[in-house]
């Protein structure tokens, strides 16, 4: 600091000294912003004449100034002011320099129309900008005199500008602070409160609560095949606008973070124990409600878990775990829907866990058996077969597809199970080609298959291994399936014809878009689903359905056939409606390869 010391005596410089010291070592010291501001402004005091001080801030997003520190013996704490540019303060931050003037000078601003008169005029006035270290002004500090026995001199504006960088300089290490706080605790791109948070707001609820509070743990379903096909950016969008959502739906003592990829959290206070059920439902129809994101519509399906303090437990890590177990059972059983957390969940997912360590085993062992069910044409003979799979457990016996197959997909098991099913149907049809049957095998795909390019592989090197044409393999998957990952799904799907192999659509009809798609997709066989099927000799809508499908599918030169036939009146009704592939338990039930061979 470069002062006048000529016209400093011994006394005030030590005095100086000693302050100098006081305010850079309080700046270290205090993070409270409002304290430092008032200690600043009593050491000023011993050495400027400042009854009348204040602090002015920029804020910069709402171009208004506002003052978190005011004292003055004349004039209240002025109102935030929108109109930057009319007052003294506006004229320091916008030339960002220091201003040292009289009343004489105050006036003539005044009258040159430079400034606006505000409060009392001042005898004298001083304000030095405060600057950050990147020369940007974010605020004033400024003493003003009402008397003409106080004027402001050099030698006071030396002093409050060695005031103003120190306190520029806290203001940043608060900010800092500040940020770093945010960092760690808010999500940056929700601006919710992240895991780490959650967990010091939920024991806090806990300790001062004795109502019921809901831990709702949501999980978005399917939401990694969005970032697959449309990309993070469309991803992160769809988080930002269910953000939204959940932060309008929530009361103000209630909390709702954000604990990244597809996964929130709430804290919900329920009035009655009775509502808690609408209340979930609520919350998983605002987050399906329509998304547009650059012109494509998205409604997104949520699986929600539970758990209720102090009924489940009263421990936080415990409740968030049980809302955990119950997100998994409803993610395990069909997903797009929410559970309550009970003991019997726990259970039934160990149960699940224990098929799933039984199902490396059941790899490693070639615990399967494969059956056969055959397909007729019109004139009643077998022109090809549905190839099913089924566990056969040492202990438990013969354990079926619908127990085993998700839990194969989520386990990632399932592209094993499913190599092991298409090199044994294509050398087993190959065999039954050689006797001279001439046979369409069809091997059914999971949604997790069709995520994977491996079995375009598989199906490739069994072809050839065999030496079975592809023209003799079908590769059947559901409608549903396809639509969860329909980018991906259509990659894979015409590679695999362009193999030569057929491809079949099961399901069908059941799908939001299945007229859509079958104009763009390689299809060559659609199966009316069976509940269309049941009943169709007594329910004139499905036998409306069924005879329109037909209808498209020679249109379109898509083979039709007719699943889950079970009695001959559907049977009589399904061929008036020209239909002339049937499959189902009336003409045969699934049989093993020797039954099988006997009927050929």
């Amino acid at each position: 600091m470069n002062m006048n010391s000529n016209n400093l005596n011994a006394k005030y410089l030590k005095k100086l000294k000693d302050s100098i010291f006081r305010i850079s070592h309080a700046v270290h010291d205090i993070n409270n912003i409002d304290s430092l501001f008032r200690f600043v402004h009593h050491e000023v005091e011993t050495l400027v004449h400042s009854n009348n001080f204040y602090i002015a801030l920029l804020n910069e997003e709402r171009n208004a100034i506002r003052f978190p520190y005011y004292v003055d013996i004349n004039d209240a704490v002025p109102e935030e002011s929108m109109d930057l540019g009319t007052g003294l303060t506006s004229l320091i931050l916008k030339s960002n320099e220091p201003l040292l003037i009289n009343k004489k000078e105050y006036l003539e601003l005044v009258k040159d129309n430079k400034i606006n008169e505000f409060g009392s005029t001042p005898e004298s006035w001083l304000g030095v900008p405060l600057t950050l270290h990147d020369n940007r002004p974010i605020g004033i500090i400024a003493i003003q005199s009402y008397s003409k026995d106080i004027i402001f001199s050099e030698d006071d504006l030396e002093i409050l500008n060695f005031v103003s960088e120190q306190i520029a300089l806290a203001i940043e290490k608060v900010n800092a602070i500040k940020h770093i706080e945010q960092i760690s605790k808010y999500d940056e791109l929700t601006k919710l409160p992240n895991k780490k948070l959650f967990f010091d707001l939920a024991l806090k609820e806990i300790i001062k609560n004795d109502n019921h509070l809901l831990f709702v743990l949501i999980d978005l379903d399917d939401f990694m095949l969005i970032n697959d096909n449309y990309g993070h950016d469309v991803g992160n969008k769809i988080i930002q606008k269910i953000s939204t959502r959940l932060k309008r739906f929530i009361h103000e003592d209630e909390h709702v973070s954000y604990w990244g990829g597809d996964k929130f959290n709430l804290i919900l206070k329920p009035k009655q124990i009775n509502s808690m059920d609408s209340i979930v439902i609520d919350i998983m129809k605002a987050i399906k409600q329509n998304i547009t994101i650059e012109g494509v519509d998205f409604q997104i399906n949520s699986s929600i878990g539970i758990s209720t303090f102090p009924d489940d437990n009263k421990n936080l890590n415990q409740l968030v775990r049980n809302a955990e177990i119950a997100m998994n059972f409803v993610k395990n059983n069909g997903k797009n829907n929410y559970k309550f957390y009970k003991p019997s969940i726990r259970q039934n997912l160990m149960d699940q866990y224990g098929l799933e360590v039984g199902l490396r085993k059941a790899i490693l062992d070639k615990q399967w058996e494969i059956f056969y069910q055959p397909k007729f044409d019109s004139s009643n003979s077998i022109y090809g077969f549905e190839a099913l799979i089924r566990w056969i457990h040492p202990q438990k016996g013969m354990i079926s597809p619908l127990d085993f197959i998700p839990i194969a997909e989520k386990s990632n098991q399932i592209s094993k199970i499913g190599k092991y099913m298409i090199e044994n149907v294509c050398t087993q049809t190959q065999t039954w080609i050689k006797d001279g049957h001439d046979l369409i095998a069809s091997v059914n795909l999971s949604a997790r298959q069709l995520d994977n390019e491996s079995v375009v592989k598989d199906i490739e090197k069994s072809l050839k291994k065999t030496g079975m044409s592809p023209k003799n393999l079908e590769i059947e998957i559901t409608e549903s399936v396809m639509m969860k990952n329909e980018k991906k799904s259509m990659e894979i799907l015409n590679k695999i014809k362009d193999l030569g192999v057929f491809l079949s659509i099961d399901d069908f009809g059941t799908g939001y878009s299945s007229f859509n798609y079958l104009n763009t997709m390689p299809v060559d066989t659609i199966k009316i689903d069976k509940s269309f099927v049941s009943g169709i000799d007594k329910e004139k809508e499905k036998y409306k359905i069924a005879n329109t499908i037909i209808g498209m599918g020679k249109d379109l030169n898509i083979s039709v056939i007719a699943e889950g036939v079970e009695t001959k009146d559907e049977y009589k009704a399904l061929e008036s409606a020209n239909c002339n592939k049937y499959q189902g338990y009336y003409f045969s039930k699934p049989l093993t390869s020797s039954q099988f061979k006997n009927i050929l």
